[in-house]
């Protein structure tokens, strides 16, 4: 006896379809990633499996059995987590769906790829055009608490940028001019006689 944890060798089977049950308390809305999924299903093949417990009821790939039913298959790869206890299954369910929304895109880089890739419909996959590729600002601030600045009192905001170039483009979204001498700005204009000269937003 070594006393070292051993881990079980992961299986995929096929299973038909009609031994597949969702899980209903599943407390993630996937609808409108169906079509997405069974576009890429559909392009590229079944590559991951759906996870299942000894049930038949699925843990992970809600979202790829609705596009599975989408597509006509009679049967999907399955992995079936019979190593796992009733408490793990529901943890893992949970977590499968949560690790996901920690990463983030790099724009840039996502855009080279993009680029690169001509011979492929990008926008089946949820992708925009090149030139469309941006932060989501709703998902990204959607948790922040409303600002409601009633007595119109200004406001000091520290915005920084990697890049001149960036901090040019954000003084053409506002309107403004900005050099890499600015290093600080009213905003609106409109406020330049009212906020003196501490208040505003700076840039660095």
């Amino acid at each position: 006896m070594t006393g070292k944890k051993t881990t079980k060798q992961t299986e995929i089977t096929l299973k038909k379809l009609a031994e597949i049950k969702p899980y209903d308390k599943n407390p993630r809305d996937n609808e409108a990633a169906v079509q997405l999924v069974s576009n890429s299903i559909k392009e590229f093949g079944f590559k991951v499996p759906i996870v299942i417990d000894k049930a038949g009821v699925i843990v992970c790939g809600h979202t790829r059995y609705k596009a599975a039913h989408l597509l006509g298959l009679g049967e999907v790869p399955c992995i079936v987590a019979d190593d796992l206890t009733p408490a793990q299954i529901r943890a893992y369910r949970l977590a499968d769906n949560k690790v996901a929304e920690a990463s983030q895109w790099d724009f840039e880089k996502l855009a080279d790829e993009l680029a690169g890739l001509a011979d492929f419909d990008m926008e089946a996959f949820g992708f925009g055009e090149v030139g469309d590729i941006e932060p989501d600002v709703e998902e990204e601030y959607k948790d922040m608490p409303e600002c409601k600045n009633e007595n119109q009192l200004a406001i000091e905001i520290t915005i920084r940028f990697k890049t001149i170039e960036e901090k040019i483009a954000f003084g053409e979204l506002i309107g403004q001019k900005i050099t890499d001498k600015t290093k600080a700005l009213r905003h609106p204009k409109e406020c330049q006689d009212q906020l003196g000269t501490k208040e505003g937003l700076t840039y660095e």
